[in-house]
């Protein structure tokens, strides 16, 4: 009996330490003893209706021609971050990501063709232009990193984050599809006797689409809220601002690409659609380029997204990453 209260005792100990630490967390996905538990989508993931439980498709690996004297700026969000896209998805012979909601450094060869794509979601389009995004620091002088020795597994063991991370723990121990189909049971239940999905999804009118719920809910980064025109304009004239400060320090080309919430085009029955996009992107006063993202998946309709997550599929992103190599070309 003492032995068998040890064992749960330990066992308890390591499961409140992987829910802590994520660098045990890592430590058991690299070698294969937990699986990625966003493998079938982050929608997928927080519902877990058994319908939209498809796994996400691994893109095929392209062989691009480098244009030479080339510099690709790219701030974005999660639809343009590594594990998505990265060097080998551009013709740019150099390539920078930043995040869109961060602050970064990049020096720029002012012999070099440098273009600085803004990437943004729809659902948080307003808030990232209620100003001049500032999100690139020019500098002039190449910054120099220390380089950085990859801590002992000991060292990322005892990392330990406070608080408990539910989210962490329960990737760890309901990520295999023996789990999933157990939430799967439940979730289904739920749907089918009480009309109720999980609090962070919305389901379209016909059933067909799964959607992430923050576009649905009142406030900023709805899909269907009116939007004044005053507002319209004064996001249009923070786009140009932006635009025309990063010309001035030294971008041949600045670009804006607002990708549409997918609620935005496969989950318009459920309210009238404010048309952000376009609205923002006809503007008689827009002076800035745009790579118009909201024409290539309106185009593609399902076939552009993930079942099962709020992203783009391959065939959506490459839709758009062809379109932005063309910026590269030669005239």
């Amino acid at each position: 009996m003492k032995i068998l209260k040890y064992i749960v005792l330990v066992l308890a100990a390591f499961l409140w330490l992987e829910g802590c630490s994520t660098g045990l967390s890592t430590w058991l996905f690299e070698r294969g003893l937990v699986k990625d538990d966003y493998r079938y989508g982050d929608l997928y993931r927080m519902s877990n209706l058994s319908k939209f439980r498809e796994l996400k498709e691994t893109c095929s690996t392209r062989n691009l021609k480098k244009e030479s004297g080339t510099h690709l700026v790219l701030a974005g969000d999660s639809f343009t971050e590594f594990g998505r896209m990265d060097s080998s998805n551009f013709v740019a012979s150099k390539y920078s990501y930043i995040r869109v909601d961060g602050n970064a450094d990049v020096q720029l060869d002012t012999s070099a063709f440098n273009v600085l794509v803004i990437e943004t979601v729809e659902r948080h389009f307003r808030e990232r232009f209620v100003d001049v995004w500032d999100g690139v620091n020019v500098v002039s002088n190449q910054i120099v990193h220390s380089v950085v020795e990859k801590p002992s597994f000991l060292n990322r063991l005892i990392n330990l984050e406070m608080p408990y991370s539910t989210e962490l723990h329960e990737g760890v121990l309901f990520g295999y599809d023996c789990m999933m189909t157990i939430r799967d049971w439940k979730a289904a239940l739920n749907y089918k006797l009480f009309d109720r999905v999980d609090d962070n999804v919305r389901l379209n009118k016909t059933g067909e689409h799964l959607l992430y719920y923050l576009p649905s809910e009142p406030g900023i980064s709805s899909a269907f809220d009116e939007i004044t025109k005053s507002e319209i304009d004064s996001l249009v004239n923070y786009v140009n601002a932006t635009a025309l400060k990063y010309k001035e320090q030294g971008f041949d080309k600045v670009i804006l690409s607002v990708i549409p919430n997918k609620t935005s085009i496969l989950g318009r029955d459920l309210g009238n659609y404010n048309q952000l996009i376009s609205r923002i992107q006809n503007h008689p006063n827009l002076k800035t380029q745009v790579l118009d993202a909201y024409g290539i998946l309106n185009k593609l309709g399902a076939e552009g997204y993930a079942k099962g997550d709020t992203h783009w599929n391959c065939q959506g992103k490459l839709a758009w990453e062809t379109e932005l190599n063309k910026e590269f070309k030669p005239i």
